[in-house]
């Protein structure tokens, strides 16, 4: 998972926007592939990244997805793991059902894990 924590810096901190992009998200499927999105800040709906790179995961393999990290940009600069929100947590149930998602740059759990008590 190291290796996709430090994949996500590097792709927010290439694409960061004040107001625009400041979370990316980075993930492999089981064949290894690297799928990758940036959150989309928009007046009326924002887009979270887990979402981008899922879908774009979706559009070009079959393969289950494996491991997702998503991260954080700070006006300061930090970049700091950012644990899925609840919209993504379902996302992740349905579409990434046994992946390993990162919490922390220590940390990781099943989506069961992250929405207890709940059906995939």
């Amino acid at each position: 998972m190291d290796d996709l924590i430090e994949q996500a810096k590097i792709l927010i901190n290439e694409h960061y926007k004040q107001g625009a992009h400041h979370v990316a998200c980075v993930l492999r499927t089981k064949s290894g592939k690297i799928f990758k999105g940036v959150h989309l800040e928009s007046q009326k709906v924002d887009i979270c990244a887990e979402w981008v790179a899922v879908g774009n995961a979706m559009l070009e393999s079959n393969d289950p997805i494996v491991q997702i990290v998503a991260v954080k940009r700070f006006e300061s600069g930090e970049v700091n793991v950012l644990p899925p929100c609840s919209l993504c947590r379902d996302l992740l149930l349905m579409h990434a059902p046994d992946a390993e998602v990162a919490v922390s740059d220590k940390e990781c759990m099943s989506p069961s894990e992250l929405f207890p008590n709940t059906k995939s």
